[in-house]
């Protein structure tokens, strides 16, 4: 049976996994699912934020342009301005901007531009030393989101118009005031405090934690590339590089993304607007990946007769941005099913270890009562045989008499099982009284002296206080009987019943031989007996007087225990007296 008991676990287990995995799942699923559409709404506006933005900036330029607005100024400002609405940006989310005049020829676009003039790096320099580039200022980018010097400096020589010609990057070393000794100058101090973060906050230094301060002590050159080579006497010297990588502050893996993109990329050198919208999904969109294109028109200026179109792409991953929001509730969320299913699995256990108690003692419960009917039915059976051989008229009566007295000991053994079975009803009533427990024990020690005289025991009682109770007498009454029996059988001739009671508990101590561990834990199950293999008739089982008593008096909210003494065994029954 436990065999075919633990099988059944094994395929519970599988179901429950599998459902518990498959709830989890789904409902992962279908929150990730609403989180990525709110996303899509929300890269939507950014879209349409965004060119509104880029839109404005420059209608305000075209309507009051500056004095020295020509052709190069202007191309200046439109490769600047489709990059400057690029940061701080979002990491699942990418634009490109591109801007076209009313012939639909390219004026600029976002790109990766370098120098003064914002030349674009795809001009001048391979994809190689491009990437180069980007490496060494995203490492920068993080080291500034952690507060701490940049590593790499990069410089460029420009032409008088703004051209790189030579682009070089040098290796900082920095060190902390702490770090520094005699021997070490410095040519630049580094401070934190106050800095402005890419999102526009400002920080000011805590006044009790100063910011630190580093101070730069050695430098190396790690990479230079000579554009085109000139006359040293038109380049200016080595100063900032002003690079414009976008997304680069997120890190190079965002700007990779956003530079490899053909989507991003695709603007033509030339359009037709002569059907121009608003905007709709781009081509190549899918669930995974989300892409918008969208162009908008520039209101004509009266005065200066221009018109512009401004186009943008947008490439964003809602999935990823869904899944990286929802990240804290996917483990919450594990570990809530985690608990669950280990609960159901605990209470599934449990459900299985009580049938497989209820088994174990079904089992015992027909065994026991095959022994207990095996003696009086071969008695019944061996006088009756005698009766068919022998018809001894003198011994008639006799065998009769047996026969009737083994079928009243199956009758008090049937009586006993309907008992039990009463008591494990749960539509079982109690009637309710004051009982006096020294009352019911000084009854039943009346029933019982026959008994007690023919094994010629002592019976003492030791009264402190009456230990009263409420509940019904005649199911209090058995239990006492079964009790004092048990302590009677039980004991040696001519030895000892000490009955104890106080205000809190009664106990009942015979001087019988000590119970080994075994028994003391399973005294109070049905029909048990130390070895199972005995009959009846071979030794007494110990546990159906016990076994009753135990429930009577759990049904009146009382607990007995069964512990060994010096003298013998005894019994405690305990409780809340009405006293």
């Amino acid at each position: 049976m436990k065999v075919k008991m633990s099988k059944k676990r094994r395929r519970l287990m599988k179901p429950v996994v599998a459902g518990f995995a498959a709830v989890y799942l789904m409902i992962m699923l279908l929150s990730t699912y609403l989180v990525k559409l709110q996303f899509e709404n929300d890269y939507e506006d950014t879209l349409k934020e965004t060119l509104s933005n880029v839109q404005q900036s420059i209608y305000a330029q075209e309507y009051d342009p500056p004095d020295t607005w020509d052709d190069t100024a202007k191309q200046i400002w439109y490769q600047s301005i489709t990059n400057a609405y690029l940061y701080p940006g979002e990491e699942f989310i990418k634009l490109s901007f591109a801007v076209y005049d009313e012939e639909g020829e390219l004026l600029a676009k976002s790109e990766n531009t370098i120098g003064t003039a914002m030349t674009p790096m795809d001009q001048i320099f391979s994809q190689d030393d491009k990437e180069a580039l980007a490496g060494y200022e995203g490492e920068n980018g993080e080291l500034y989101n952690k507060l701490e010097p940049p590593k790499y400096e990069i410089l460029a020589r420009e032409g008088s118009e703004g051209n790189p010609y030579e682009i070089a990057v040098w290796e900082l070393v920095w060190k902390k005031r702490e770090q520094l000794e005699k021997k070490d100058s410095y040519v630049h101090i580094y401070n934190m405090s106050p800095y402005t973060d890419y999102f526009g906050e400002v920080y000011y230094p805590d006044i009790e934690n100063p910011p630190l301060v580093w101070y730069e002590t050695d430098r190396k050159q790690v990479w230079n590339r000579t554009i085109e080579e000139i006359d040293t006497d038109h380049l200016l010297e080595f100063s900032h590089a002003n690079l414009s990588l976008p997304y680069i502050n997120l890190g190079y893996k965002n700007w990779e993304q956003w530079d490899k993109s053909l989507f991003l990329h695709g603007f033509p050198e030339k359009t037709d607007l002569s059907g121009w919208d608003y905007g709709s999904p781009a081509a190549g969109s899918s669930s995974w990946l989300f892409r918008k294109s969208t162009i908008i028109r520039l209101a004509p200026n009266p005065e200066s007769n221009f018109n512009r179109y401004i186009e943008a792409h947008m490439e964003s991953y809602p999935w990823l941005a869904a899944m990286d929001y929802m990240k804290y509730l996917y483990i919450a969320g594990f570990v809530l099913i985690l608990v669950c299913m280990i609960k159901i699995i605990y209470s599934a256990n449990k459900l299985y270890d009580q049938q497989e108690a209820l088994e174990e003692t079904r089992r015992d419960f027909i065994n026991a009562i095959a022994h207990e009917l095996k003696t009086p039915l071969g008695i019944i059976r061996n006088f009756a045989e005698n009766l068919l051989e022998h018809n001894m008229e003198e011994k008639r009566e006799y065998y009769l008499m047996q026969i009737v007295g083994q079928t009243e000991e199956m009758d008090r053994l049937a009586g006993e099982m309907i008992f039990i079975s009463r008591m494990d009803s749960e539509k079982l009533v109690l009637q309710r009284e004051n009982l006096s427990i020294g009352d019911l024990i000084e009854e039943q020690l009346t029933r019982l002296k026959p008994l007690i005289e023919e094994k010629q025991l002592q019976v003492e009682i030791q009264k402190e206080q009456d230990f009263q109770v409420e509940g019904d007498r005649d199911y209090m009454s058995r239990a006492v009987w079964n009790l004092l029996a048990n302590a009677t059988d039980y004991n040696i001739p001519e030895g000892k019943i000490l009955i104890t009671l106080n205000e809190k508990a009664c106990t009942i101590e015979n001087t019988g031989t000590p119970l080994s561990e075994e028994q003391l834990n399973h005294g109070f199950d049905l029909f048990y007996s130390q070895d199972k293999s005995r009959s009846a008739k071979e030794g007494k089982h110990m546990g159906l007087g016990l076994y009753l008593a135990k429930k009577i008096l759990e049904k009146h909210a009382l607990e007995i225990t069964l512990e060994n003494t010096k003298r013998g065994v005894q019994v405690v029954i305990s409780g809340e007296s009405i006293r």
